[in-house]
């Protein structure tokens, strides 16, 4: 699927919507987690500032994957390292990605922090209807064997060949 800037507004709109019903999604007690920054910076700031209340938005924490040809252990522990450190203070964390392809990511960010008792909500512009993974919140879903996906803003990386 060959996402515009135009699709990935869509897709904003449509998940911020979304997340207005969600409970405790408030400054001091959420934060966004934007996991792949490179790809997903644009979400993860429009998500925390339109989930501002008071003049206070909700902190952003950057959370680094792998590329298809790297090993996700070193990202991941990584990861387990800094969560009691960085998510310490909330109650909830919102896992922001704007594609989720496999889902192996999100499975094991989302039940790391389950497990060390936070409540997770997850989002994904795009979603593959084949990801291991179901997100709790998703702009669009889309088929990764009919499609990949790609976004407009995109270079040619070496590492998805």
């Amino acid at each position: 699927m060959y996402v515009t800037r135009e699709k990935e507004w869509d897709a904003l709109v449509r998940v911020c919507q979304m997340l207005q019903s969600k409970e405790g999604l408030v400054p001091g007690k959420a934060a966004v987690a934007m996991v792949s920054p490179d790809y997903s910076a644009t979400a993860a700031m429009h998500i925390a500032h339109h989930l501002s209340q008071g003049g206070e938005m909700l902190d952003i924490v950057c959370v680094e994957v792998p590329y298809p040809d790297e090993d996700p252990e070193p990202y991941r522990k990584q990861f387990a390292n800094r969560t009691c450190f960085e998510f310490f203070p909330f109650e909830t964390v919102v896992l922001v990605e704007a594609g989720v392809i496999t889902g192996g990511n999100y499975n094991f960010f989302a039940n790391h922090l389950i497990d060390m008792g936070f409540k997770v909500v997850t989002v994904a512009l795009f979603e593959n209807v084949h990801s291991r993974f179901q997100s709790d919140v998703v702009g669009f879903y889309y088929d990764h064997n009919a499609e990949p996906l790609e976004f407009y803003f995109e270079k040619d990386n070496n590492h998805w060949k």
